[in-house]
């Protein structure tokens, strides 16, 4: 052998030997605290989706109930149509409260893809575990545990759908047999639960989707390792449904006959020689009619996502978009500023508060602030910064007509100039403001939203000495 194919041979074993090192070193990078952190967002989600869960199903069976009742008035043989109901409706909580920890291999349903992720993720690890950092009983306790948790959320996510199917279809049905009897309120509630909940149950997926750093960080270091992407490949629910030639030029048995299905290719050669059938003009006529379609299309797609919900469900009232969020994600945060009377061109004081508010309605909000005014001095050639005053705010807006609002609040201001806090406690120099007025949101990058006012205050002329009576601020809400 000679020296040069030595060489190579060497570099060949220890290219080898390279990679399977990294391969293993990225397993043993896994964040220790990674099967904790994911059990803990399934336990938050599955709370959140039981809770939600068995009180629609508590309420619709009350509505239901009420609703039986009230058609008994009318005609006592109505009565009877909702005993099967009932019996549906508590053997879907049952079923649901009472979800076994089983593997769910087969897809009955929407397909989810981080639950799909996390099971595969979940049995590479089980597989791999000797390699992992905290290795033995540590890592089998942990993994058993956040596998039985995933299990049982993957099965209540599935009968949340079968749920919503019900739901639907049972208020679809009261509205056609009973829509003309006068129970037009009691149906509008029984849409209700319907919509929110199906919000609620969209919410959740969307926290599950939601990957935090730490998980990132571990499917980084998975998806770096070549050993990891064929075993998605081979083992994944996704993988299962379409057993295609996998990317390293090999393939697997198909456990569905892909006969039959149309290629694109076919698609569009039978569209062509259809169209060739209809004479010169056919084109310029299918055309026309994919762009009246489009727009149609395109108008339905807005009504929808300016009324109703992910299945494309119109509700007949209007919804509350903020009520299936949850408290920080209601949450908004702001500053404004506003400037006293100027002096030489130089304002003579500069009121900045920060306020933090909470979304009631997608049109309207409510919150409190606090503020501090800043002394500037008599002019550019005595600028002096000086405590001049503290405030306490809250306020409430509310959507007039596009980016107009209707704005209102109550204050409470200390304008004297302190030294210290204890010359706050003065409570004869607080002066009152109510505010009533009008401002402008204007919407700038990502979720950031400018803001001017123009409000008028109630208790100017009550102030000592009397005060302007409009106030002018801009602001702008962080969130």
């Amino acid at each position: 052998m000679s020296l040069k194919t030595l060489c190579l041979f060497t570099l060949l074993i220890l290219t080898s030997y390279i990679s399977v090192a990294q391969a293993d070193t990225a397993l043993q990078q896994l964040p220790d605290n990674y099967l904790s952190s994911v059990s803990s967002k399934l336990n938050t989600v599955d709370k959140k989706l039981s809770k939600q869960t068995l009180k629609a199903l508590r309420k619709f069976k009350r509505l239901e109930a009420k609703l039986q009742r009230k058609l008994a008035a009318k005609d006592s043989t109505l009565k009877n149509n909702f005993e099967n109901s009932t019996a549906q409706l508590e053997k879907l909580a049952t079923d649901f409260s009472n979800m076994p920890d089983k593997a769910v291999d087969k897809l009955t349903g929407e397909y989810n893809a981080y639950i799909d992720t996390l099971k595969t993720t979940f049995k590479f690890i089980g597989e791999n575990k000797d390699k992992l950092i905290a290795k033995g009983k540590k890592v089998t306790d942990k993994l058993g545990a956040a596998t039985s948790k995933l299990n049982v959320l993957q099965g209540k996510l599935q009968k949340a759908e079968e749920i919503k199917k019900y739901i639907r279809e049972r208020k679809q049905q009261l509205k056609q047999q009973f829509a003309n009897l006068g129970i037009g309120k009691e149906l509008k509630k029984l849409d209700k639960v319907s919509y929110y909940y199906n919000e609620y149950v969209n919410e959740y997926k969307g926290i599950l989707k939601d990957k935090k750093r730490l998980e990132r960080k571990a499917l980084a270091l998975l998806y770096k390792t070549p050993v990891f992407k064929n075993f998605v490949e081979k083992n994944s629910m996704l993988a299962s449904l379409f057993r295609l030639p996998t990317g390293n030029g090999g393939s697997n048995t198909p456990t569905i006959s892909l006969a039959g299905i149309q290629t694109r290719a076919s698609v569009q050669q039978m569209m062509q020689n259809s169209v060739a059938a209809g004479g010169p003009n056919a084109i310029n006529q299918v055309k026309q009619q994919i762009q009246a379609a489009q727009a149609e299309l395109g108008k339905l797609k807005d009504k929808i996502a300016q009324f109703g919900n992910a299945d494309g469900e119109m509700p007949s009232f209007k919804p509350n978009k903020e009520k299936t969020k949850s408290i920080l994600k209601r949450l908004e945060y702001g500053a404004n500023v506003q400037f006293g009377a100027s002096r030489n061109f130089l304002p003579s004081t500069s009121t900045i508060a920060f306020t933090l508010g909470y979304k009631l309605h997608q049109n309207g909000s409510l919150g409190i602030g606090g503020s501090y005014v800043l002394g500037l001095g008599t002019g550019w050639n005595n600028i002096k910064l000086s405590n001049q005053g503290i405030g306490l705010r809250s306020y409430f807006d509310w959507k007039l007509k596009g980016s107009l609002y209707v704005s209102a609040g109550y204050e409470q201001n200390y304008f004297s100039q302190f030294k210290n806090f204890s010359q706050l406690q003065n409570v004869a120099m607080w002066q009152q403001a109510g505010l009533l007025g009008i401002s402008k949101k204007m919407k700038l990058k990502g979720s950031k939203t400018a803001k001017v006012q123009v409000l008028y205050d109630f208790f100017a002329y009550r102030h000592i000495p009397s005060a302007q009576p409009f106030v002018f601020r801009t602001g702008i809400n962080l969130k």
